[in-house]
Order: C-alpha cells, then sequence, then structure tokens
C-alpha cells in the first residue's frame, strides 16, 4: 500500500474550531498523542497484526541487503532480487507509451509535430496498436493516440513523467502505520465517540480495525516488505488558484487517503488505463480486492510472458 509524502505527525494534530461530545456529553478529542491515544493505537495495531495472523499465517520480515537490487532506469528504487527485471521492463514500456501518447496528443491540440524517428520508439509496430520492450521480446496495447477520449488526452498532457516505488521495510512499515494513524483517527472520530459508549473501547478498537483495512496493511503484510510490489506515481503540472502551475511529484497519498475522490481520479488517468491494460503482460497484477482497491499498486506474481 502507499507511502505517503505528506504525514501527519505522530504526536500531532489541529484542534477542531468547534466543541463535538459524544453520546455521553463528553468532548471529542482529537488526536494529540495523549497517552490515552497513544495506547488506543497500540491496541488497535496489535488487533490488527493478529486479525492477518490469523487469515494469512505468515508476517514478512525485512529483506537483507544482499536480497535487494536497484531497478534499472531509477536511482535507487530496490526490490527483490529476481524481480528488478521485471520491473524495469514495465516501467520502461509505460514511460515509452506515456511519450508517444503524450507527442500524439500535442500535435493534435498544439500542433508540435515529433518526428517519425521520436514516435518510433524501440521497435514500434504500429503508432496504433503494438509496442515492443527493449528486448524485443515482449509487445504490449498501445493506447492508441487517435482514440483516447477527450479526457484522457487532457490528462497525459497534464502528466510530465512516471516513477514508482518499490521496497519498505519492516521498520518502515512500523512508522508508517503510527503516522498515518492519527489521520484515521480524526476522521472516525466523531462516529466512535457517538456510535460507543467507550470511544477507545474494544467496540471502537474493531471498529478502527476494519475502517484501517482497506487502507493500510499492518506492518508485515504489505508486498512491499516481501519486496514484489510497486507503487506508480506521476509528475503533474498542477494548476494553482491564481492560474499560475507548477510541476509536482504525485505519490499516491498526496492528495489522499484511499477516498473515493482520489480513487476515481486515478481510474480515470491515462496512466492506469495503460497499466490496467498491460500489467499481466509484464507479470503484474493491480491490487484490486475485498481488502483494499489501489489502482496504482501492483504485486509481481511471475509468468511474465505476454497475453
Amino acid at each position: 500500500m502507499g507511502d505517503h509524502s505528506i504525514r501527519p505527525t505522530v504526536g500531532g494534530g489541529a484542534r477542531p474550531s468547534g466543541v463535538k461530545r459524544g453520546i455521553t456529553g463528553k468532548e471529542i478529542p482529537t488526536w494529540t498523542g495523549t497517552p490515552e491515544q497513544v495506547e488506543f493505537r497500540e491496541k488497535v495495531l496489535k488487533v490488527c497484526i493478529q486479525a492477518k495472523l490469523n487469515k494469512h499465517k505468515t508476517r514478512f520480515s525485512s529483506l537483507n541487503a544482499d536480497e535487494l537490487r536497484v531497478v534499472r532506469g531509477t536511482k535507487d528504487i530496490q526490490v527483490r532480487e529476481g524481480v528488478e527485471e521485471s520491473v524495469a521492463n514495465f516501467l520502461e514500456a509505460a514511460k515509452q507509451a506515456f511519450k508517444i501518447a503524450r507527442s500524439a496528443a500535442e500535435m493534435k491540440h498544439f500542433g508540435i509535430h515529433s518526428s517519425v524517428e521520436e514516435l518510433q520508439i524501440s521497435g514500434l509496430q504500429s503508432p496504433h496498436n503494438f509496442l515492443a520492450n527493449a528486448s524485443g521480446e515482449k509487445k504490449f496495447k498501445l493506447m492508441a493516440p487517435t482514440v483516447l477520449s477527450v479526457s484522457l488526452e487532457r490528462d497525459v498532457l497534464l502528466t510530465v513523467d512516471i516513477g514508482i516505488t518499490g521496497y519498505r521495510s519492516l521498520e518502515r512499515e512500523e512508522y508508517l502505520w503510527r503516522n498515518y494513524f492519527p489521520g484515521y483517527y480524526n476522521r472516525t472520530n466523531d462516529h466512535r465517540s457517538r456510535r460507543f459508549n467507550d470511544s477507545h473501547g474494544n467496540e471502537a478498537i474493531n471498529f478502527m480495525v476494519g475502517f484501517i483495512a482497506t487502507k493500510k496493511a499492518p506492518p508485515g503484510f504489505s508486498f512491499h516488505t516481501k519486496g514484489i510490489a510497486i507503487d506508480f506515481i506521476q509528475k503533474r503540472i498542477i494548476v494553482k488558484a491564481n492560474g499560475s502551475t507548477e510541476e509536482k511529484w504525485l505519490t499516491n497519498s498526496t492528495k489522499h487517503d484511499h477516498d473515493p475522490g482520489h480513487l476515481l481520479w486515478w481510474y480515470g488517468t491515462w496512466l492506469y488505463n495503460w497499466l490496467h491494460a498491460n500489467a499481466a503482460s509484464f507479470g503484474f497484477k493491480e491490487l484490486d480486492n475485498k481488502e483494499a482497491r489501489e489502482p496504482w499498486h501492483y504485486d509481481y506474481i511471475g509468468n511474465d510472458s505476454p497475453n
């Protein structure tokens, strides 16, 4: 699951402007890192881990340095040894397809003409059908420039680059889980305080376990720790309120916390449409099941011959 680039502080949090009260009449506090809140967080984490153990039996440990490899084409993104070339091919293909789609959109909207050589990258068989990776062994579907919807054309023009994140140690996952908890706590404050007599009691703990389950895997149960998962990220052109623009990397959680609005945005991007159509050809599977939906997250499952 995603690694937020904007993180709430473990011990901090803004207080609401108005005071809310639960069914007992007590004030509903936001997260400030009090001993009681920290104890509640640790109880929730313990139950989350046990619930996963009951279902999956195995908890992943951090990999040793000699079990990791840097992905070709990246500066320092690591995955498990044996997976790195499949990840590199997947990323390289996405970047190449993006370049072609963006060139076509630029030509259509701005009259920027790329040369035939620029479009025919790495064994392009047809501008509208297939592209081969650097090794020439795989062919994959290309989002045809001539059939892109208006929304996808606009999206690809607002996209600057594509990247990935990879391996995360057990210690990193523990840090992230605890660091995200204040946000989950504040978002469920009203519900817990109004529904349960004790907003930190056993009923509240079980509620939080279910709430967090679809947003962040407990430490030791993410395939990022196993070294076989990647998250795609996008560098986007951001249009500010005053009309000016800036280029910014949007990681998988910069503007979301698995909220429906962000999921819908992701599903509407050119990148998602391409990944969804081509992941299996490179041996990857999108994270989309009863427990979680992350259209940016792809697990390596092997059998990476093209469909």
